[in-house]
């Protein structure tokens, strides 16, 4: 993202708190800064924070994070998950915030293969999980795009969970009324964002001398990485359209190796664990 857009402040959200003698060397980082989730103004943080598991929490905290960011200031903000790979300019989305107060993208954007396999896999998954991803989110500092992060967050502080029975995948779900209840929304159909294994049936990546390309003429903005070690490299062998697709799929795992030197102990995560260090089950 800084290699494109060097002015614009990068801010790492972080829900976790430092182990102990372990410190963020920022200078080697490319975060401007890091802002962590109890600073947010989340009322009753450390109360709520130990009701949840670790992707509820980190995706409960997003609009209360971009609430904050306009508190301070900011006209625009924008949201990208960590397994985001930025590959080209979003220049564009941010001029989409000069017209519209906010910006979602949809999991597909055309009809997937009638086959019973891509049916369960593609239209299936996205009626249980949301019809937009929020790894990525942006919002403008209007009334209405604070009155969206604000009526979001109130849903998240309470219901921010991964129980599909019931209706709800975490932060993602809710944001399926935003566009009817928001009407100054933009759903952004460029086949270049949020590029993930849940579309990858209508995207055939192709490397170019300008960059990764998306169906020979968009330019690949930005790719989702999600559940890399898992479901996300079943669905992406099943449905890639070009080895170009698995070449950028573990180019990935070489970055995630390469960048894994300075993390923390593997089993730390501060609100995963009672005062005592015990940790907490899941499902307690």
């Amino acid at each position: 993202f800084k290699s494109f857009h060097p002015d614009i402040d990068f801010i790492l959200v972080l829900s976790d708190i430092y182990p102990p003698g372990y410190e963020l060397d920022l200078l080697s980082e490319p975060f401007d800064k890091v802002v962590f989730s109890h600073e947010l103004g989340i009322p009753d943080f450390w109360q709520w924070s130990f009701k949840h598991n670790v992707v509820e929490l980190c995706t409960a905290v997003k609009p209360a994070a971009g609430l904050h960011f306009m508190a301070l200031g900011y006209d625009q903000v924008m949201y990208i998950d960590p397994d985001i790979a930025v590959f080209a300019s979003l220049e564009f989305l941010f001029q989409l915030l000069e017209s519209y107060s906010g910006l979602l993208t949809p999991h597909q954007l055309t009809v997937p293969p009638n086959e019973l396999m891509a049916i369960k896999d593609i239209e299936l998954c996205t009626l249980m999980h949301g019809l937009y991803n929020l790894g990525f989110y942006a919002a403008r500092n209007d009334q209405q795009g604070r009155s969206f992060l604000e009526w979001w967050n109130s849903r998240v502080q309470r219901f921010c969970y991964e129980d599909v029975p019931s209706g709800i995948f975490t932060d993602q779900k809710w944001c399926d009324f935003a566009p009817i209840y928001f009407d100054n929304f933009f759903v952004v159909r460029d086949p270049g964002c949020n590029v993930a294994s849940w579309n990858i049936h209508e995207r055939a990546i192709s490397i170019t001398d300008e960059g990764p390309m998306i169906n020979e003429k968009h330019p690949l903005r930005f790719y989702h990485f999600t559940k890399y070690g898992g479901a996300g490299l079943v669905m992406t062998q099943r449905y890639a359209r070009t080895p170009e697709t698995l070449e950028i799929w573990f180019w990935y795992g070489r970055q995630l190796k390469q960048m894994s030197f300075s993390l923390p102990p593997k089993e730390h995560y501060y609100y995963g664990h009672y005062q005592t260090g015990e940790k907490i089950p899941q499902g307690e």
